[in-house]
Order: C-alpha cells, then structure tokens, then sequence
C-alpha cells in the first residue's frame, strides 16, 4: 500500500490536458499558473523543497506553507493517477522515466511519465548538487529507484524480457517470427550494473527473424516498437515481420522536465567523439532563437536517427522547451499521411476525421500555432514539403523543426539552416563498437588481425559492423573468421547476414534513384574498392558506356556533375578534394559497393576483380558466355596468355593500371564481338593485338600512358569508334593508320605522343570531333577550322598566319576551352613549361581544360605580324624575341584574368609602354602595341599581371597623361627576375607624385590586392609616394631575393613635429586593407617599417622577415641626426582602429637584429612572437615591465634554441617568469614545439646542467 498523499496537493487543483488527454496537469492556487509533474514539482513551485526545471511562486507570501508538513507524502499510484495514469505497469529507462505497461505482441503501449515527478523520487541535477556525481550517492539514488519499481512492476514474462542497465531493468518486448524460440527471463530491478550498449544507427533497418534476437546493440531502426516514442507506429512498412529489440538505455542522469510533454526514449550509449559532438552541436542550435530548421543527412545506417534519439532526450531533460514530439515519415509518406502522423503524435487525430484536403494544412496550423516553444521531430524524410502545405509553422517561440534524411538536397529544399552530415566511424571507434557488439565472445590474437579487417570491411557504417558483430558471435575457429572474411571480399557470394541485415537499408536508396543514376552507381563499384576517382574521368566512362549521351560534350559534362552531385547529397557517393589531386575526387562506401556490386551481379553475370593484386587472368573456364562485364583494374598481371574466352554478351573490359603488363596474346579479343569500351590505359604493352581491329562495336578504345606502347594497328575497320585516347604513348611516333576513317570520332587525345606533325587532310575529315587534345602537335589552322562541333581544343599554329586563319573561322566562339600554342618550336619540354606557369600545374587533364582559354605567343619571327586573337581569351603569355608584334586592335578582350609578359631577348625594353615610344636615356623604349588603347576600345586591363625575364626593363609602366593602360581590373601584380627594374612606376611620374595633379586617374590600380616581387636586384622600394595613395585594397606585400632592397614604402623625410608626429598630407596615406609583410633576403633593408608607417597600417596582422643580413630592428622610428624619433616616445598618433588589432612577428635567422621596436607600447598589439635564431637580440623591453604591465594580447612566444631564451637580459626577472607559461622552444627550422617545462625535463641532468643543442 502507498504512502498517503502529500497535502501539498491541497494547494493546486488537477486540471485537464488539453495537448494530451491521457495526461492531467495541476493549476496553482496562488499564481493560477499550471505545470505537468507530480507532489515533488509542487512542492519546488511552493518553496517548501528545492530543485529546478520549475519556478517558485511569487504569489505565496513567506510563511503561507509553514502549516504544511515536511514529510507529508503521497503515494506513487495516488501521483500517477492525480496525472491520469494507471496505477501500475511501469517500465523505466536510464533517465528514470516510466510508462503505464499494456503488454502486446508488438510491442509496449501507452504514454509514459517522469518516474522521479510521478512517484515522489527525489529530482538530481549536476547543477543543483554536484554529488550527483559520486558514486556511494549514485549507488544509493539506484537502490532507491529499485525498490519502488520492485514494490510495483508486475511484468509477464511470457510477453518481456527485462534487460540489465545501471543497476535497472528495461522490459524489452520481442516480435518473434514463426520458429524462432526467445529466452525469456524474469529478474529483480535491484541487480548490478552491466555494462552500457553503444550507439548506432541504421533507419529503415530489416534483422533477419532469429538474428540475434537478445542483442543490446543492434541499430535504433531494429527497434520500431519502441512505445516511448511519441509516434505510436514508427515502424515503416519495410520492418514488418523483422525482429525488434530494445536497446541499451542511455546513461544521461534524469533532469526535471518542467513543463514540456515529451518523454524520453531509450537509446543506445553514443560510440566516437564525433557522434557526441554532433548531438551537443544541434542542441547549440536548438536552444537559438533565431535558428528553425535543422537538417542532419548521411547515409543509411551512419547514425542519424540515434543522434536525434539522443537530441530528443536533451530536450526532455529540460525546461526550454514545452514540448516535444516524434514522427517517423519513412518513404513515400505522403503529405495527407504526414499529416495523420502528427495529429496522431498531438493526440488529435481524431479532429481530422472527415476533413476536406484543402482545410487539412490549415487546421493543423492552426491548433500548433497555438502551441508555445516546441521541438518537432521528422525522422527518416525522403523527399522535401512545403511546410505550408503540411501545416507546421515554424516561428521563434513557436514550432522548430529537426528532420533526418539521406539527401542532401531535402534539407536545402526544405531550408534548413544548419545542415548537418553525419559521417562513418573512425577506425578505432569501428573496432570499440564490434568489440562491444561482439560481447562477452573473446576474439583469440590469432583471429584478431581477421576481425579488424572484418570491421575495416564495413566501412565506418554502425549498422554492418553491428550485424556483423551479432553474426560472428559463437564463431570461435579461425576458419570461419577467415571464411567471413572472404565472403565479404566477394559481394556476389556474400554473408547471409550482411546480405539480409543490411543491404535491404541501403537498398532502400537505390531503389529511390532514377535508371540513370542507378547506373551511375552500379558503374562506380567497377573501381576497386576505397578508389577515389577523378570527377571528369568518371564521367568520360559513363560516356563510353553510353550512360550518358547527346550532342555536346559540354552538355553531357553538365549533366554528369549533375548526376554526380544529387548522388553525394544522397550520401550514396563522396566528394572531396584530395590534396595533390588535379580536381574534386569521388569515392563509394565499401559496403555500398558492395552492395552495388550484389546488384550488378543478379542482374547478369560480371566479373569484378579491381584492386587484389592478382598474377595472372581468371581462367578461361570463369569466363562465361553470359559475361557482361570484367573488371581487373589495378593488378600485378604480367601477361594474358593464349586464351581466347568466348564472351559474345561481353560489353566491358577494363585491365587498367596493370602496370606490370607487357603483353596480349593476339587470339584474346577474337572472340569478344561484342566489347564496346576496352581500357588498357597505364599498361606496359609493347604493341595492340591485331585482333582488336575486328570489333566492329567498339565506342571506345583508351590506351592512356601505355609509355612503351609503339606498334598500333590500322584503325580504318573500327567504323563504331567514338573515343581514341593515346595520351601519354611516348613510343607512337606516327599518326595511327586509318584514322582519317573514323568518321563517327568525337574524342581525339594524342598529346605527350611522339608525332610532331599531323598531315595535311586528316584532321579535317573528323567532321563529328567535340575534343581535340594534341599538346604541342602542328595543325593547319584551316583544317581546324572545319571542326563546326569542335568545343575544346589544344594544339599548336606554327604561326600567326595560321592562327589568324582558325580565329577568322565564325564558329570559333563556340570553344568552351582552348589552349593554342604559337610558335615553330617542337620541343615538349619548351611548351610544358610555359604551359605549367600558367596554370599553375604541371601535365595535362580535362580536369582543367574545361573552362579554361589560353594562348601562349611563343619564340618566333613575327616582325610586322598582326596576331588576331580571340576576344573571350582568358590567359595569354606573350614572350619577346627579335621582332615587334602587334595584336589585332578589333579583339581587345574584356575578360582577361592574366597576361604574362616575357621579354627575355628584348633587350632594349626598359618599361611596358601604353602611347607612342619615349626616349629613356640613350635607348628607346619598343612600342608594344598590344598595350595600347584603339580608336574607340580599350587596352588589355588583366586581373593578374605577371613580367618574368625582362632583363633590361627598368620601370614596369611610365605612364603618360590619357594613357589608356591603367590596369584598373589589376588585383595580383607579380614581377620576377627583372634584375634591372627599379621601380613600379617611372621617375617621371615619382616627380609629379608630389605635385597637385597626378599622372594617374583615381582609379588606376584600385583593385590590387597583392605584390610579389622576387630577383629584382636593384629596386630600392616597392610602393612610392606617386601611388602609394591609390591602394586602397593592398593586402600583401611579399618581397624574395631583392638584394638592394632598402625600404618597403618610401615616405618622405620629415621632422618630428609635437604630437601627432605625421604631417596632415601623409597621415591620409593609409593602407587600410594590408595585413601581411614577408620580406626574405633582402640584405641592405636595416628595418622594415618605421614606426610612423607602421601606424598608417591599421589592419596589418603579420610581418615576417627572414635571412636579411642587415636587418636591425623590425619596426624603427623615422631616422634623424638624434636617432630614431620614436625610441622613447609613448605619445606617438595612433588612428583610433590600430587599437584593436593583434600582430604576429615571424624573425628568421637575423644575425644582426638587436631590437624588434623600441616603442614599448606596441606590445599591445602582440599576439604571436616567433623569434627563430637572432643571436644578437638581447632584450625585448616591450616584455619586460612586469609587474607593471604585461602584454594584454600575448597569446605566445615562440623561441629557438632554448640557450637564447635563457640567456636574455631582463630588467624585470620576474616578468620571465610570469610569460614562461606562454612560452613555447621550437626544436627544428620549421618548429615543433615544446613548453619551456618540458624542454627542461628532457634536456636537464642530474647536475642541473642544460645540454646542448642544435
């Protein structure tokens, strides 16, 4: 019998709960306020206990409750009933909430209630009592909730089995599948504590009846009977007749609920930091204001539903919000069932009974409208709503919406803001997670290295680890680890359970696709497995494959990005970039491929042997008649051998990266008619069977990088081919014979060939081409210019005869891409290197051939030439030689983004000249006329601009007044091994800087964002006064290898005045926008600002200086006869924004400097001090004040070697002491670091000495 009830309960009335009939709540009679929660809840609100999760009423006057007993009690029945519910049949998870128990086969039903509020249990917070957290309180807290559950729980164990946690027991009910025999048990709730499950999920997940049916650790989507969720039947049609287990309950402590409605559901413990992260990042996001939408996508089975599991219970456990709700949409849930589904989680279902459509949203909206700061919960979303058609509005203190789902592009069409991915395990929370799975089953150390390769097998992804766990308990010999293991290495004879557990989730994604994207994923899973493939290779193969067809390369490359995209948002392939790569790189799950490769299999036979380093060919007799497609990418096959299989149904064949193979025998292809694409690309094959000339089907024939490939046979019989692919065939020195009768050609790459030359009538019969690859390769012009469908190009003009005949042709804008070489050099190293400092890269690939239109104006004799260039040119290199040129004043192009400019045998040109030539001493300078502006157009104004090689230029521009080179699209100006140049701009306009008209418009150079200068031996400064005020948006000066270098910004001399020290003219010329300084072997340079410019760069972060001989002091006051003016002044003009910015110093390897800045307070602006082998610094002041005053900014010193930072002077020596902490010793060039503390325990002996270092 129960304790009588608390008289506390005199004090509120029960009233009914209009969000939850099968629920009461209680109005105070003080405050008239009401709350959900039983006697406990009440007395908080009364101030007769304490806790939190609830007010204290401030209607009740102190005092007013001193008649009510302290011990008055109230039973647990009477509170459950006082709530509406039964007085028994409760279950309880780790958070210690219960649910009236009505025992079904399908499982537990009914609403449940927090068992500390409903039964008078004392309510625990870490913030209200920190000794939560110790364990003799844990252990009694455990054996309290205990007792009252064995003093009331009455559970048929025909119907539950009670699973151990925490020292509770979870009744945890089974649906059992005909034949399948469960072990039930019925045991006390006061037993040990067991150890705790772990985390994963897998939504939409299907368990094979008697699979495991006692395991704690099987995905959250194993168990959709869980009636703790607010959605009564979150089992999706595709779980019926599957087994259902409860998981493991969670470990978070229960926490008062307040007034929201939710009740938590049990949920496995989460396994991996980066799980944990993501369920604490969405509650960040949750608990904003301003943040309504949530969207969390990844794959099937990653563990998203699991995360939200844990997100819901967070929201249970707190007073933000007033309620929260379930609602599993699954696939093809359509919006009248979305709709039932939240009415049937409000408790108002019956409410849309008869209801005409078109009133169903608004109603809905209507009765949540109402509803104040609730979370709502769309689990398992496969295709995006307009939530006004639903009927959910999202407002701040209204409804926020969290939703899951496979795809991407749900949650941007849905406007979620954040959107969240959800990625596999690591390798080691992969193996914690089996391990735990695996259970009290020992895995021996011989089969250990098995086992791990058996969890490297399931890729990261919880729900195949776990059903593979589950799979191999009671597996104890090491042949059937083994036998396991190679199951899962050939997907077409795959592992029953792996096969019946886990492909029917992720092929619930397949299923969802278009045919085509189907086959873009079947495709895939011919790469060997973890193969990360380039973007535009892929998409070159479902072109040969003819998955992707049209008229338009362009077109067909938009469409496979396309395709390519909405399957990474449907996280059933992955996109990244790979650093070294050309491009975005694509990879598929291993258990993805695998079951694509499952797929492909019982769709017709294939043989798929990518990646396992075998010797030699599958035998004749596994090449079948049915054979669809063979894959033996990437092995150790030396040679194929005299075998001629018998494959008439055979359409693929890919024997790419065998790069041992040197050898075909010439009878294989005899009897494989059928073949359409064949790959031998990055092979070591000396010729090309001649057997190949009879497959009259073959699309596409790729001989990629066979560098010792030499001997090819006639082509003229392969009328089908679509694609020839030689790029990279060193050993091919003549054009293949037959090739002018390719008519249906549309893909030619011959460059990195040994063919100089292509004759004269054959390019022009390849009437169907769309891509042109031939490297430095002479063509006609003329015969070039028939390709009408051409849409990318690269080959070489010898002239600019033969240019201009090709760019006259009126379909040349039509190019997508090009890169045209001009020139009559053969050599391939001259046009690779030219090619490379354009682009940035070295080789050639349509990973970047896209998009990119280029000309390279190599060496020749071009005197008197007139080059018409295309006027959508992108990048163009113009180099000098011995005659003049001039560019077409009709196509001046608008969009150029560089010009590279080198004039290494021009040696008479002294400056890039915009007019007629001017006299510059004894020499004039060469009118290049393609830097000057036509009647009515314009000049060419790049974006970057780069001179390189021109030995006699001494100014880049003397400009002259209505010049029209202004360079007002310049954002990067870089200028390189000019060893004569002395400055940007001329003496003529550096004599009119001071005067009252400058010689450039306001606008010149307005865009320029950055300046590198290297091997320019005799420029004195970078920047001078005559532009100095037009570089509003400088952000970086980079200065390499200027041996006459004095000073970065030239700034007149001038005399101190009283504060400010600048005069008005110059305190106007900021750099507003330059953060960055690097300064490396400039050995004349003694400082590299002054102190006065220093404060005219009021965002300037980083200054770094490095190997400069002469260098004395980083930032120096202005030089007079009584020194540096600034040395000791505190009072200098600071603009007001230089106090907010933080500063770090870089010093490399200056023998000279004795000081950094004599004007102690720039330490205000020190963030990071790196001081790397400066022997002669022997005080920093700026540090030395303690206790004074110590740097606010300082974050962290950075010093090498250790004997320096010793050594160090210090007015102060507790000032050492008090920075020590921040502190750190580099311990090689590039720095490593250590703290000061363990530098000395390592390098400390007995005696105290230091031992030294280099």
């Amino acid at each position: 019998m129960g304790k009588p009830k608390h008289s506390c309960w005199d004090y509120v009335t029960s009233i009914p709960n209009p969000g939850n009939p099968h629920k009461r709540r209680w109005q105070c009679n003080y405050c008239n306020k009401d709350y959900a929660g039983g006697a406990s809840r009440i007395k908080v609100h009364l101030g007769l206990a304490t806790g939190q999760g609830i007010e204290v009423c401030q209607k009740v006057k102190e005092g007013q409750m001193s008649q009510v007993p302290e011990n008055g009690t109230s039973s647990a029945t009477e509170n459950a009933e006082a709530a509406g519910f039964s007085s028994s049949g409760f279950i309880f998870n780790q958070d210690s909430q219960s649910t009236p128990l009505q025992a079904s086969p399908s499982g537990i039903q009914g609403p449940v209630m927090s068992i500390e509020a409903e039964m008078d249990l004392p309510v625990y917070s870490p913030e209200s009592d920190p000794s939560i957290w110790d364990l003799s309180t844990l252990e009694a807290t455990m054996k309290e909730f205990a007792a009252a559950i064995d003093s009331q729980l009455h559970v048929d164990p025909a119907n539950t089995v009670l699973q151990q946690n925490n020292g509770q027991y979870v009744p945890s009910s089974f649906q059992v599948s005909p034949g399948q025999a469960l072990e039930q048990q019925d045991m006390s709730a006061s037993a040990t504590i067991c150890e705790l499950g772990v985390n994963i999920d897998g939504e939409n997940s299907r368990v094979q009846s008697g699979l495991l049916p006692n395991s704690l650790d099987l995905p959250e989507e194993c168990h959709h009977t869980d009636a703790m969720q607010v959605d009564q039947n979150p089992r999706s049609e595709r779980d019926q007749g599957m087994c259902a287990v409860f998981p493991q309950p969670s470990t978070e402590l229960p926490h008062d609920r307040g007034d929201s409605g939710g009740d938590a559901i049990l949920v496995t413990e989460l396994v991996g930091q980066e799980f944990k992260r993501r369920v604490n990042e969405i509650w960040d996001y949750v608990r904003k204001d301003d943040v309504l939408r949530i969207g969390i996508y990844g794959m099937g089975g990653v563990g998203k539903t699991t995360i939200v599991k844990h997100l819901y219970n967070k929201v249970c456990a707190s007073a933000a919000f007033e309620d929260v709700f379930w609602v599993t949409a699954s696939r093809d849930c359509s919006i009248h069932e979305l709709q039932n589904k939240i009415a049937k989680a409000l408790k108002v279902l019956d409410h849309f009974k008869d209801v005409d459509e078109v009133m169903r949203p608004t109603l809905l909206f209507n009765y949540l409208s109402k509803k104040r700061k609730i979370l709502l919960i769309l689990d398992d979303v496969w295709q995006h709503f307009e939530l006004v058609d639903i009927g959910i509005p999202v407002k701040r203190d209204g409804v926020q919406l969290v939703l899951t789902t496979r795809y991407l592009d749900v949650c941007q069409k849905m406007l979620c803001q954040p959107n969240i991915g959800v990625r596999p395990l690591s390798d080691e929370e992969a193996w914690t997670l089996f391990a735990r799975t695996l259970g009290s089953d020992v895995v021996s150390p011989r089969q250990e290295p098995i086992a791990k390769n058996i969890v490297k097998e399931c890729g990261g992804l919880p729900l195949a680890i776990v059903v593979m766990a589950g799979s191999m308990r009671g597996v104890d010999s090491d042949h059937g680890w083994e036998d396991a293991l190679e199951k899962l290495k050939q997907p077409e004879t795959l592992q029953e359970d792996m096969a019946a557990g886990v492909f029917p989730i992720l092929q619930h994604s397949y299923n969802h696709l278009d045919a085509k994207k189907q086959q873009f994923l079947l495709r895939f899973a011919l790469y060997p497995e973890d193969a990360a493939v380039l973007r535009e290779e892929l998409i070159e193969f479902y072109i040969d494959e003819g998955v992707i067809c049209g008229d338009s390369r362009w077109k067909m490359y938009n469409e496979g990005h396309r395709i390519l995209d909405e399957l990474d948002k449907a996280s059933l392939l992955e996109s990244r970039n790979v650093p070294g790569s050309r491009g975005t790189m694509v990879r598929m799950h291993d258990v993805l491929r695998d079951m694509a490769l499952y797929i492909m299999h019982a769709n017709g036979p294939c043989m798929v042997r990518a990646g396992l380093s075998l010797k030699d060919v599958p035998d004749e007799d596994e090449w079948i008649p049915n054979l669809h497609k063979v894959s033996l990418m990437k092995n150790e096959i030396a040679v194929i051998p005299s075998i001629s299989p018998y494959c008439p149904q055979l359409s693929t064949l890919l024997i790419s990266n065998c790069s041992s193979l040197c050898e075909i025998s010439g009878c294989f292809f005899e009897r494989l008619q059928g073949l359409k694409v064949i790959n031998l690309s990055s092979c070591s094959i000396r010729e090309v069977p001649r057997s190949i000339t009879e497959l009259e089907k073959l699309n596409a024939l790729i001989l990629r990088q066979c560098d010792q490939l030499s001997l090819l046979p006639s082509l003229a019989k392969l009328t089908s081919l679509r694609k020839l692919d030689l790029r990279g065939c060193r050993g091919i020195k003549v054009v293949p014979d037959g090739l002018e009768m390719l008519a249906y050609l549309m893909y030619l790459d011959i460059t990195g060939t040994g063919i100089e030359r292509i004759q004269d009538g054959v390019i022009g019969k390849l009437l169907k081409l769309q891509v042109l690859l031939m490297g430095w390769i002479e063509v006609k012009g003329e015969e070039v210019g028939k390709l009408k469908k051409l849409e990318v190009l690269q080959c070489r003009f010898r002239n600019a005869n033969e240019l201009n005949k090709y760019t006259q042709a009126q379909h040349v804008t039509i190019l997508k891409s090009y890169i045209l070489l001009i020139g009559a050099r053969t050599e391939g190293f001259y046009w690779n290197n030219r090619t490379a400092k354009m682009l940035n890269f070295h080789g050639y690939n349509l990973t970047w051939i896209w998009n990119m239109k280029v000309i390279i104006l190599g060496e020749g004799h071009y005197a008197g030439k007139t080059f018409d260039i295309p006027i959508d040119v992108k990048r163009l290199w113009i180099e000098g030689d011995s005659g003049a040129r001039d560019i077409s004043s009709s196509t001046r192009s608008e969009v150029l983004e560089e010009l590279h400019i080198c004039m290494q045998k021009l040696d008479k040109l002294s400056a890039l000249q915009a007019g007629a030539g001017v006299g510059v001493g004894d020499n004039k300078i060469r009118n290049l006329n393609f830097l000057s502006s036509p009647p009515g157009g314009h000049c060419f104004d790049p974006k970057k601009l780069v001179v390189q090689d021109c030995p006699k230029l001494k100014h880049l521009l003397v400009p002259e007044r209505n010049c029209g080179l202004h360079l007002k699209k310049l954002e990067e100006l870089r200028i390189l091994e000019c060893r004569e140049l002395e400055s940007i701009i001329g003496a003529e306009a550096a004599a009119e800087a001071l005067s009252s008209t400058s010689p450039l418009p306001p606008d010149a150079f307005s865009q320029l964002r950055s300046i590198y200068i290297r091997q320019c031996s005799e420029m004195k400064n970078v920047v001078g006064l005559e532009w100095l005020p037009l570089l509003h948006n400088l952000q970086s000066i980079s200065i390499d290898c200027a041996s006459n270098m004095e000073e970065i910004i030239a700034m007149p001399s001038v005399s101190p005045p009283p504060a400010p020290p600048l005069p008005v003219a110059t305190s106007t010329l900021q750099l507003p926008l330059l953060t960055k300084i690097s300064v490396w072997q400039c050995h004349k340079m003694k400082k590299v600002l002054t102190l006065e410019l220093f404060m005219l760069l009021p965002n300037l972060q980083e200054i770094s200086v490095e190997i400069c001989q002469q260098m004395k002091e980083v930032i120096g006051g202005q030089e007079s006869e009584d020194g540096p003016t600034a040395s000791s002044s505190r009072d200098i003009y600071r603009p007001p924004s230089t106090s907010r910015r933080l500063l770090r110093l870089n010093l490399y390897d200056l023998q000279e400097l004795d000081s950094i800045c004599r004007w102690t307070p720039i330490r205000d602006f020190i963030q990071v001090l790196v001081i790397f082998c400066c022997p002669k610094l022997k005080r920093i002041p700026m540090l030395d004040e303690f206790p004074h005053y110590l740097p606010p900014s300082l974050e962290r010193v950075v010093a090498y070697p250790y004997e320096w930072w010793e050594a160090l002077e210090w007015v102060h020596p507790e000032a050492k002491l008090a920075l020590e902490p921040s502190v750190v010793i580099g311990t090689g060039y590039w720095m490593s670091e250590i703290s000061v503390r363990e530098w000395r325990e390592r390098h400390h002996g007995e005696t105290g000495q230091v031992s030294h270092i280099i």
